[in-house]
């Protein structure tokens, strides 16, 4: 029943970024509520495993930050926009969501569901392009990931979220090939169902960061990416890696070939974003905007040592400014492109000096895992998904309950007692050496807590 639920909960997630165009598409209401909903039955299940299992999702400075999340929606001054609400909903979903995970044994699982389901949004995202603009959507001026709505209207995603979310599935999926191609056992490989993962998982994914063209994706795809090809292939087969090397190099002269001959090249796009200095120093007026959010942050006593309360971070950086909206007189809100940035308005001192030792604590202790078990794969995964949040407001989205209850579960180290504990004992249908009755000791089986992410799984 838990791996089905998460399943569910992890199918929804990828297919976040194409569910208001499904539901524009066939007339459907409210598609973002029931890609949620789809989330509940491994929350649900999930909440019986927060308490009893030993996760990471259990630790200190992990609840301690929820719970700073829960306490900003008492002092919000603008509750009524819903952000908040949804911002805590993601936060509060992921927490049970991966002691699921740890419970259930099922990391590489949720990891494959993510990266089958991103896939198939992906190529529905193709599909309504294709439908729309033709083959001009491979065009050099074209951005895959606006998907506007039926009537042209409305923008219905956004590249640098769609982008992002691709950058973490294409890394996931490469960390799967190069599993299926370790030098493990069989056995070990089967154990997860990754005994066979094609690249070409990795490669379309991949493909698709590339046209959204979006910088701040490509750099976390880019920070993935590299560190897996230099170091996480040490742990090849030899014939394995003079594969991966010849298949890549033949690709990158089909590519040439066709970008020579046709002119089509689907990073043309993405190339262009980057031919501006100025725009790459200031990452599109980011770094402007982050200075505005520390000017709003010391505006205000409350909003120095508190914040100004979950969800409502962007309006009070758009009254600092005296954004209004189209008819002069409503105040506009102000997205802080960067999730950092946005817990630091959001909950002040206090929440930035909690937030700073969480994810120095997260670091730490996915180097020292890695170390034990010879790979690179959770601090691959944790810098992807750094590199994404700097992008924009991840908690925002869907992609933030996938990427952090992986990321927390594949924190999660054994028990140090192993998988079995005494309890109180029951009576016994042997006898002892001495001829007497004695009581046998029942083991009751906690769940079986692996690291999920290591080569050893």
């Amino acid at each position: 029943m838990g791996k089905l639920a998460l399943t569910l909960a992890f199918f929804a997630a990828g297919l976040n970024f194409v569910a208001l165009k499904l539901g524009d598409a066939f007339g459907g209401k409210a598609p973002l509520l029931y890609a949620v909903a789809m989330g509940v039955p491994a929350v649900t299940l999930g909440a019986a495993s927060w308490w009893s299992v030993a996760s990471f999702a259990r630790s200190r400075l992990i609840v301690a930050c929820a719970l700073i999340a829960v306490a900003g929606m008492f002092y919000a001054t603008e509750p009524e926009n819903h952000r908040g609400f949804v911002g805590l909903s993601y936060i509060l979903m992921t927490l049970p969501i991966a002691a699921l995970i740890v419970e259930n044994r099922c990391w590489w699982l949720c990891a494959k569901v993510y990266v089958y389901a991103n896939a198939l949004a992906l190529s529905l995202a193709l599909y309504f392009e294709y439908w729309v603009h033709g083959i001009t959507m491979l065009g050099d001026l074209h951005r895959l990931g606006f998907l506007r709505s039926s009537d042209g209207a409305y923008r219905l995603a956004n590249p640098n979220v769609v982008g992002g979310q691709l950058a973490f599935a294409s890394v996931l999926a490469f960390i799967m090939y190069l599993k299926a191609g370790s030098s493990q056992s069989e056995a070990r490989k089967a154990a997860v169902g990754l005994q066979k993962f094609s690249l070409a998982w990795t490669l379309f994914l991949s493909l698709g960061c590339i046209l959204t063209a979006s910088r701040g994706a490509f750099v976390a795809w880019l920070g993935g990416m590299g560190p897996l090809l230099f170091w996480g292939t040490r742990s090849q087969k030899s014939y394995k890696v003079r594969d991966l090397v010849g298949f890549g190099t033949v690709l990158a002269l089909l590519m040439l070939f066709a970008s020579i001959a046709v002119g089509f090249t689907p990073w043309g796009s993405l190339q262009g974003r980057f031919d501006s200095q100025k725009e790459i120093v200031t990452g599109s007026g980011r770094t402007l905007i982050w200075k505005y959010a520390f000017d709003t942050w010391r505006t205000n006593p409350q909003y120095w040592l508190v914040g100004t309360g979950t969800g409502t971070a962007p309006e009070a950086l758009g009254r600092h400014l005296g954004l209004t909206q189209g008819d002069g007189y409503t105040p506009a809100a102000l997205d802080a492109h960067n999730a950092f940035v946005e817990w630091g308005l959001s909950f002040g001192l206090f929440g930035a000096a909690t937030g700073i030792c969480m994810l120095v604590t997260v670091c730490r202790r996915a180097r020292h895992m890695d170390r034990r078990d010879g790979t690179i794969n959770r601090q691959v995964i944790l810098l992807c998904f750094c590199l994404t949040s700097m992008n924009y407001v991840t908690f925002y989205q869907q992609f933030f309950v996938a990427a952090g209850a992986l990321i927390l579960s594949s924190l999660s180290a054994p028990s140090p007692i192993g998988q079995a504990r005494l309890s109180r004992p029951e009576p016994a249908d042997s006898l002892s050496a001495t001829g007497q009755h004695r009581r046998r000791p029942r083991l009751i089986r906690h769940a079986p807590l692996s690291d999920p992410v290591s080569q050893e799984s």
